[in-house]
């Protein structure tokens, strides 16, 4: 078979999600605790799909949603779907 890469192309930090989602929900911030762990060599600060073979079979191409804007649908729409 053949592999995809489904991302934007374009680099979103771990970091930078977490917290605009914490931002979305209301959640304080703080309680992601980011640097109380040592980083390990292997953890990377942005990780960038390549996207040419996406594209080649989505129409049309991956939105971008790295603003608040953008992302509020999403994570209202993972929140109504999600089962607890």
């Amino acid at each position: 078979g053949n592999l995809v890469n489904v991302g934007t192309g374009a680099g979103v930090s771990v970091r930078h999600v977490c917290l605009m989602v914490a931002d979305i929900l209301g959640a304080d911030a703080d309680l992601l605790k980011f640097g109380a762990i040592e980083r390990r060599p292997v953890d990377q600060d942005c990780l960038v799909a390549i996207t040419d073979r996406l594209k080649t079979i989505m129409d049309p191409a991956p939105q971008r949603w790295a603003t608040k804007e953008l992302a509020v649908p999403c994570v209202n729409g993972f929140l109504s779907s999600a089962t607890i």
